[in-house]
């Protein structure tokens, strides 16, 4: 299979020889997927190019690995940006890898999953992205009430991926893995339900993830579970009522 599928968004661009460093590296190693750490943030008013601090995997990680090894290496939960990924679209076909539609971070379940079902996956120090710092990012921008809302369902439609993975793994590796992206999602949740609370229009309610308490720290599962937007409170206010629902239990 010499067809491969590489992802850029529409404000950024890669470098004019990008393409040509992916294909050989695919050419000299006999991996599925290829990552590359090193992200060069380019402001769009000034054209001042700096490398990023952030990266898929850790700095430290070149060469090639297995899946195994990626998560023994103790990589960032969770893994994402679909954008430092070029794949094998077998890799992608074979396995029916596909994005969560109509949700915000859609490449952490794609990302996740690309990284785990490759054999062997090939992590690149060389230079080879270009993420344009556009104001008006999705990701950016402000928070709206509607776009709050979204955050919080997109969370939680990629805890329950996690979770059916999370149960269905019987490599304990793995399993553990997925739980720690489950426990991710599930605070993300509960931290961002604090600005909205079980709303009408949340898209799942508060019965809906009450399987979901399993992956939660204690305080998440028992007292924030219950009264998601007690952060609102004085703190305080907030410490009072958290010693008076634990001495409840």
């Amino acid at each position: 299979d010499n067809r491969y599928i590489v992802f850029v968004d529409s404000d950024d661009y890669i470098e004019l020889d990008g393409l040509q460093t992916c294909a050989d590296i695919f050419k000299q190693h006999n991996v599925e997927l290829v990552s590359f750490s090193k992200i060069i943030e380019v402001n769009p008013s000034s054209g001042e190019r700096k490398e990023s601090l952030w990266s898929t995997f850790p700095k430290r990680l070149v060469g090639v690995y297995t899946p195994l090894e990626i998560i023994r290496a103790k990589t960032h939960i969770p893994i994402t940006t679909a954008w430092t990924f070029v794949a094998k679209s077998s890799l992608i076909f074979d396995n029916d890898i596909s994005f969560i539609p109509h949700i915000f971070y859609e490449d952490v379940a794609f990302c996740t999953t690309l990284t785990m079902k490759c054999k062997h996956i090939y992590i690149s120090d060389e230079t080879y992205y270009n993420y344009v710092l556009s104001p008006d990012s999705i990701m950016r921008g402000g928070f709206t009430r509607a776009k709050r809302i979204k955050q919080v369902f997109s969370y939680f439609r990629i805890l329950c991926y996690f979770s059916t993975l999370h149960d269905a793994e019987e490599n304990l590796e793995l399993k553990e893995f997925y739980r720690q992206n489950c426990a991710f999602c599930a605070k993300e949740v509960m931290q961002n339900l604090e600005f909205i609370g079980y709303a009408k229009d949340l898209g799942f309610s508060k019965q809906d993830i009450a399987p979901m308490r399993r992956y939660m720290s204690s305080k998440h599962k028992n007292f924030c579970y219950n009264f998601p937007r007690i952060y609102g409170f004085p703190k305080k206010l907030r410490l009072w009522f958290m010693r008076y629902f634990s001495a409840k239990q």
